[in-house]
């Protein structure tokens, strides 16, 4: 009997033991309740106002169409993944290939920039800027026609006989010339092999300004 009455008494304490175990729970789980209220509140009160943002352009049927979408696709997001680390792996590498490069351009710009180019490439855009205010549809047309006949005459205009003219013909016209000629100084002149053989090349040039003007007329 006496050890029925004790194996009772261990059970009951066990028992209490038990209950006053479960009531500390409680009270730990009811403090941590009431210590999650304002944080849920204000996480309620957030969620709330950005979703008011998204009103009307969501639907909990898009939210279920994503996750089917998601999950059909499950393999395809995998290897974008997988590419996406390899990408991050290759990136020291580019570094290092992009580097030198990326140091010989700046220097490189940096260069043209002490030249002056610059400065040219944008003293050339007023030019074109110019050229495109000045010109219409039609003259740009005729330029295009005329290009090959424009380029031929440059072309002649920079051989070196025709430069060697030029600067010829410059230089006898700023140099000194006396204020006094008499005519038979000038009648000398003309006996001149070099003043003949200019006066030809001269006669030529008008003649051929006179050819033009008539053929232009027919």
């Amino acid at each position: 009997m006496s050890a029925e009455l004790t194996e009772l008494n261990a059970k009951l304490d066990y028992l209490i033991e038990q209950m006053d175990a479960q009531r500390q729970r409680q009270a730990m789980l009811e403090e941590l309740w009431r210590d999650m209220q304002p944080i849920i509140r204000d996480a309620s009160d957030i969620a709330v106002q950005e979703l008011a943002e998204v009103d009307g352009a969501f639907r909990m049927e898009d939210l279920v169409a994503l996750m089917k979408a998601f999950l059909r696709n499950t393999r395809t997001f995998i290897t974008l993944v997988e590419q996406l680390e390899a990408l991050v792996d290759f990136m020291p590498d580019v570094n290092r290939i992009m580097t030198p490069a990326v140091d010989q351009l700046v220097e490189q710009l940096a260069l043209l920039e002490e030249k002056g180019f610059f400065k040219f490439a944008n003293g050339l855009l007023y030019v074109v800027d110019q050229v495109l205010s000045a010109f219409d549809e039609e003259d740009v047309r005729a330029l295009g026609d005329n290009v090959v006949t424009i380029l031929t005459t440059v072309r002649n205009m920079t051989q070196p006989e025709v430069m060697t003219l030029a600067n010829r013909a410059i230089e006898s016209v700023e140099a000194p010339v006396e204020e006094d000629v008499s005519v038979w100084r000038l009648m000398r002149e003309m006996r001149d092999p070099a003043t003949r053989k200019g006066m030809a090349r001269l006669l030529h040039m008008l003649k051929a300004l006179g050819e033009q003007e008539t053929l232009g007329t027919n």
